[in-house]
């Protein structure tokens, strides 16, 4: 603390022969705030003054430059305004001229107030939404939304706050991943799992505030800590019985631990809080919560089985001559946990009896050709289901011992009340035992998961594109996720279509679906790179420089498309909810991103030599 304590600047200070500071108003992890008078312009500024650990000043003064670059340009009303990036000594200073707001932040008004009445927390939410739609539409993050960083003014406006400056405060360690930054227990899980943030994570934070201004205090137990992710997030309305129910509705999509489950875009967000009504509709569940086809074993969109690579033709029923068991536990414990985990492979509500036969060993999960069942079988195994393929014949053979010890005892027990009580047991207790394995028999030979030929929705060109795309895109990538999350809205977009319909928008739709899987094989390259970059930081310790434009170029390019991808998801769920022909703003949306994926295709194929020459200047 010494050394930051060193680094203050006392009153009266000039930086620059200009800034004159006056007052200290804030201090952040390493930066102090100070409101200061500009003598050029007779006008009051806040500068921002940054202290970094002497170890990494250099690279942290550098990240900020750029980042200050981007935010000049962020011209909202509701976002402060940051005017320059000057430096100054000696000794050598760095700071940040900005935009002076006369008001308490958020965090410091609740602490004197407790909470927000609800109008102003709706204000507060469209004001600091409308700021984020602005920043996202230009690939900007904030990346550190929370109620420190947002400003209010004497009119009751919110104004956001620090774009950027959580890379430099360091709340969080910068991962491998790229950039875990941010407060805890405003950031949203994925990050806080190394993965690497987009728009819908300032989103979960934005939500995460709005909570806390109407309860005064986050969700949990421990304030210092990450409250429990919530899949289906966290409503105020348990702690304060006034919030509308549609805002409670917003509040708990914005802050679901699933990023597929938010709000796709901050403009939806806004949208929501200016109609006063409950969210619009989610990613449709996938047929299966599994990542792979059941009918081949192939990497799959989530809800496609059979998978494009099945070409949708479904599978003949004398062609599925093979039944997958789960390997039955030993230990009651055991098998609960495993009927749990088959349980997890579905969205649709399975019932208690059937997971319990399935974990037994007593019901298959599925029934496919042999030639595939290795690879189901291999697929079930990673995801801790041990699992065996039976051919239909061998049924007998794979129903469990104790069916047969039961069947057994009927007929003992049967064959000796005959004898005691009445000789009609001898002759009906071998056909009880017999229907009992004969019902065992028929009941696992009938799967949880029935393979059916699906309707076609996409041309089978396009099938065949999804299905390259999502087999060579790594399992638990950004860019997989949004590209399966893209499909599966644009076939429920077009399943739910009036029959017949042959509207333009059609053609669009399936446009935008092939370039948006383009556009997600940039996507992992870019991911690629930022993971070679980090890995290699210390190679450019004599050219630091170097190392920050070329990781802020392909995080800023990285952004830009990850924006452009959840926007179309923003405007397919508004398609698949209303249609194009109820909400005519879809169908101009819609042809829109067409042509933006279709011009960032082509720029990415020009732009990929340059990040190549990037790259190839990491020294051996």
């Amino acid at each position: 603390m010494s050394d930051v304590a060193a680094a203050y600047l006392p009153i009266g200070a000039v930086l620059k022969n200009r800034y004159e500071i006056v007052r200290e108003i804030g201090r952040g992890g390493y930066s102090v705030v100070f409101a200061a008078r500009d003598r050029e312009l007779d006008t009051e500024v806040a500068v921002k003054l940054l202290v970094p650990p002497p170890a990494v000043a250099h690279i942290a003064r550098e990240r900020m430059r750029r980042e200050v670059q981007v935010v000049r340009g962020l011209a909202h009303e509701r976002i402060v305004a940051v005017h320059d990036f000057l430096e100054d000594g000696p000794p050598p200073r760095s700071f940040i001229i900005m935009e002076l707001v006369d008001g308490p932040n958020l965090a410091a008004h609740v602490a004197r107030r407790y909470r927000l009445a609800v109008e102003d927390v709706i204000r507060l939410g469209r004001d600091i939404a409308a700021a984020l739609a602005f920043a996202h539409e230009r690939g900007v993050l904030h990346r550190d939304v929370k109620p420190q960083n947002i400003l209010l003014d004497t009119s009751g406006h919110a104004l956001l706050t620090d774009f950027g400056s959580a890379k430099l405060d360091g709340q969080l360690t910068v991962t491998q991943t790229g950039g875990l930054v941010g407060t805890v227990p405003y950031t949203a899980p994925e990050v806080l799992l190394g993965q690497r943030g987009d728009a819908r994570a300032d989103i979960y934070a934005l939500g995460m505030t709005l909570f806390f201004a109407l309860c005064g205090r986050l969700p949990g137990e421990t304030p210092r800590l990450p409250p429990p992710a919530a899949p289906a997030g966290h409503r105020p309305s348990h702690v304060r019985d006034d919030v509308p129910e549609w805002l409670d509705h917003v509040i708990a999509r914005s802050t679901s631990s699933d990023p597929s489950r938010r709000f796709h875009a901050a403009g939806d967000l806004v949208a929501a809080l200016e109609r006063r009504e409950h969210a619009g509709p989610l990613v449709p569940p996938p047929a299966t919560g599994a990542d792979f086809c059941f009918a081949c074993g192939e990497t799959d969109t989530y809800g496609m089985t059979p998978c494009p690579t099945c070409r949708g033709r479904g599978l003949p029923a004398r062609s599925r001559d093979t039944l997958v068991f789960a390997l039955a536990a030993s230990k009651r414990k055991d098998r609960l946990d495993l009927a749990l985990k088959i349980g997890a492979l579905f969205t649709e509500p399975v019932t208690a009896r059937a997971l319990r036969d399935a974990a037994r060993g007593r019901r298959a999960l599925v029934r496919i050709p042999a030639g595939r069942a290795a690879e189901v079988v291999r697929r079930l195994a990673s995801l801790e289901i041990p699992a065996q393929a039976v051919p239909k014949s061998q049924t007998w053979a794979a129903l469990p011992l104790p069916l047969y010890g039961l069947a057994a005892a009927i007929v003992v027990v049967g064959s000796l009340a005959g004898l005691l009580v009445t000789p009609l047991l001898v002759w009906t207790s071998p056909l009880v035992a017999g229907l009992l394995v004969l019902g065992g028999h028929r009941g696992a030979q009938d799967p949880l998961l029935k393979v059916r030929k699906r309707q076609r929705l996409f041309p089978a060109p396009l099938e065949t594109r999804v299905s390259d795309t999502m087999a060579d895109l790594e399992p638990g990538t950004t860019a997989k996720r949004l590209v399966a999350d893209i499909v599966t809205v644009a076939q429920s977009a077009l399943e739910h279509a009036a029959p017949g319909d042959e509207h333009p928008w059609r053609e669009q739709l399936v446009d935008l679906v092939a370039n948006a899987c383009e556009v997600s094989k940039d996507l992992a390259n870019l991911d690629q790179a930022l993971a070679l970059l980090e890995r290699h930081r210390e190679r450019f310790a004599s050219r630091p420089e170097a190392w920050v434009d070329a990781l802020s170029q392909c995080e800023q390019a990285r952004d830009r498309l990850v924006q452009q991808l959840l926007d179309v998801l923003s405007v397919l769920g508004r398609i698949e909810a209303h249609g194009a022909s109820g909400d005519l703003s879809a169908e101009q949306d819609l042809a829109r991103l067409t042509r933006n994926l279709e011009h960032e295709v082509e720029r990415r194929i020009e732009a990929e030599a340059e990040i190549e020459a990037l790259l190839a200047a990491v020294p051996a």
